[in-house]
């Protein structure tokens, strides 16, 4: 196997590589020809390699984290995009169209984490903290409405609704209230 170095990354005439500056985990689409990564200027980069000589900006840089964005994830089949942040903060991004990423809602919280991966057959992240502690989170909207139904009662009113879910999406209560 050759190895070899194809240069700095230069994303938007912006040169990437200083380690402080580039995510400490970026990932690969599954297609492999697009590149994750996240950047001290708390944004997620999509790097098209298509022609790996001369890697482009793929969309413009996605934003929605607090801080410097370290760890990216791509789901299985590359539809979505997971990142995480030094602030604890953890984003959904929907890929269906990659040269427009879309936010899945607002960021999500952890205290720290260390690291995100999703699982290969798809709808399952696993995220690291620095505690050693792994939690699993379901990416299945109707295996989480399922759960949260479960062990509450009632507690999703609309305001509920309005902070933590959307302000955007018409209120919906799903445990049936």
């Amino acid at each position: 196997m050759e190895h070899r170095s194809i240069g700095s990354l230069s994303i938007g005439g912006r040169d990437l590589r200083r380690p402080h500056q580039l995510g400490q985990r970026p990932d690969f689409h599954p297609g492999g020809r697009v590149l994750a990564t996240g950047s001290a200027d708390q944004s997620v980069h999509l790097v098209d390699l298509s022609d790996v000589e001369h890697p482009r900006p793929l969309a413009p840089p996605i934003t929605g984290h607090t801080n410097a964005v370290h760890t990216t994830e791509f789901d299985h089949d590359g539809t979505r995009l997971v990142s995480g942040s030094v602030d604890g903060s953890i984003c959904l991004w929907d890929l269906t169209d990659q040269t427009h990423p879309i936010a899945f809602g607002r960021p999500l919280r952890q205290k720290r984490l260390t690291v995100i991966t999703a699982a290969p057959a798809g709808g399952l992240l696993a995220i690291g903290s620095p505690n050693e502690l792994v939690q699993l989170w379901t990416l299945d909207l109707d295996v989480a409405v399922r759960r949260i139904c479960e062990s509450t009662s009632d507690t999703l009113t609309e305001p509920v609704w309005r902070r933590y879910v959307s302000e955007d999406i018409d209120f919906a209560p799903p445990c049936g209230t």
